[in-house]
């Protein structure tokens, strides 16, 4: 009974014949209990944290899937009348055998290409130009392999860029001097 007493009351001023030791020990479970209370809070911040970090990422997923779909579908709403027109010239030529004029057809193309245009697509060179010869937006045509930069080229086949990234290096071949 006196230990369970001492054990008690030790570490209070009410048991000062409590030995130095005990306090110490008493003191030590304490900070430890209280150690321990603070990893739990920490714990509990930390699965917080995490949820929240989790709902801002799909958030943000959500938000970027929104606005890429607002982006093709504004595109594909401007490419709606020239698909149309297209699918339509399609059908008289190759169903019902009617003649459709060439410049019907690229009247209609030059409207999509201008749908491309404005949503960031452009064009690396013009067929016909003479250019200096740039390896990174200039591909070599047939045997013109050994092409260095700076030669003069002709382009054969234009080239497709997307914002400053070329995704389709123009045809070129070597200019007649």
């Amino acid at each position: 009974m006196w230990t369970w007493l001492r054990r008690l009351f030790c570490g209070t001023e009410v048991a000062p014949e409590c030995s130095a030791s005990d306090k110490h020990v008493l003191m030590l479970k304490r900070e430890i209990q209280a150690l321990k209370l603070e990893l739990e809070e920490r714990e509990h911040l930390i699965g917080r944290l995490k949820a929240d970090v989790e709902r801002h990422r799909s958030g943000e997923t959500q938000r970027v899937e929104a606005v890429v779909g607002e982006g093709w579908e504004r595109m594909v709403t401007d490419a709606a009348t020239p698909l149309t027109q297209l699918m339509t010239q399609a059908h008289l030529l190759e169903v019902t055998g009617k003649p459709v004029q060439a410049a019907d057809v690229l009247s209609v193309a030059k409207r999509l290409m201008r749908v491309f245009e404005n949503e960031g697509v452009g064009w690396e060179g013009t067929v016909g130009a003479t250019l200096l010869f740039d390896s990174d937006r200039h591909e070599p045509l047939g045997t013109d392999g050994d092409l260095v930069s700076g030669e003069p080229v002709m382009v054969r086949f234009v080239g497709v860029r997307y914002r400053e990234q070329v995704l389709r290096k123009a045809r070129v071949e070597r200019a007649n001097s």
